[in-house]
Parts: structure tokens; C-alpha cells; sequence
């Protein structure tokens, strides 16, 4: 996973920053298996997830527990619950 990431930075910089060691550490792997829920329903969002393989469908409930795909992330992508993100 760390490589994957490494190399998306080092693509998205143009360069190797210097102090690339320190940000993959503060990064931690997470497999999952298909159709796993990553936050359920209520939770609050504390990560942001890099798909290193496979993809991510973000989605919403309606109150009859109907639900809605909002987003879908695809490999060499970023994605989290961003109002649950940023307001925690």
C-alpha cells in the first residue's frame, strides 16, 4: 500500500519530497473485503481512504433506510465522508 501511495505523491509533486518517510507513516492499510461498510450509518468519518485496488461507493440513507450511491472512487483515488470529515 505504502508504494502505491509513494509513488501518487511523488507523480502528483514532480519530485521525492524530503520529508516523504514521515507522511506514509502516518498512514495506516486497511483490507477490506467486498461489500464491507467502512462507517455505518451515525458514525463520524476520522479518515480519509487512498483506494490502492478495487473501488469505494460512498452512500447515503433516506429515512426509509432507502439508499443513494453518492459517490464512487475508483484505484489511485482519495475519497471520504466529507461533511462528517470536516465537521466530526
Amino acid at each position: 500500500m505504502k508504494e502505491a501511495l509513494e509513488q501518487y505523491i511523488i507523480e502528483k509533486v514532480g519530485k521525492r519530497p524530503d520529508n516523504l518517510s514521515v507522511v506514509l507513516d502516518s498512514f495506516k492499510e486497511i483490507r477490506t473485503k467486498r461489500n464491507q461498510v467502512l462507517i455505518e450509518v451515525g458514525e463520524v468519518c476520522k479518515q480519509c481512504f487512498f483506494i490502492v485496488e478495487g473501488c469505494l461507493k460512498i452512500s447515503s440513507y433516506n429515512l426509509n433506510g432507502e439508499e443513494s450511491t453518492l459517490q464512487i472512487a475508483f484505484e489511485q483515488e482519495w475519497r471520504t465522508a466529507m461533511y462528517s470529515f470536516i465537521n466530526q
